[in-house]
């Protein structure tokens, strides 16, 4: 298969994987996923205010109720007390 594809004919494409690198038999992301998924094919989407690969980090956002995006970047900015592009610190 081309770099990016896998499985019967190399007709799916590991679109979620970081890098779009996968397992040309499993489709298995070879390194990470995308911001904004997890799993091994990387395609369940990120629980609502979880971010990153693995989903493992917390949005904090300004408003209450405002969910960040897959990057973690929140459209109000940060709550109080936190700060950065992706409000961690």
């Amino acid at each position: 298969c081309p770099g990016g594809y896998f499985g019967w004919h190399c007709k799916l494409k590991c679109e979620n994987c970081e890098g779009e690198e996968c397992d040309q038999d499993t489709g298995k992301c070879l390194t990470a996923c995308k911001n904004g998924f997890y799993g091994h094919h990387c395609l369940f989407v990120c629980p609502a205010n979880l971010y990153g690969d693995g989903c493992v980090n917390q949005c904090h956002c300004k408003h209450p109720g405002e969910v960040c995006d897959q990057n973690g970047v929140c459209k109000s900015g940060c709550a109080d007390g936190w700060t950065g592009i992706q409000c961690q610190t």
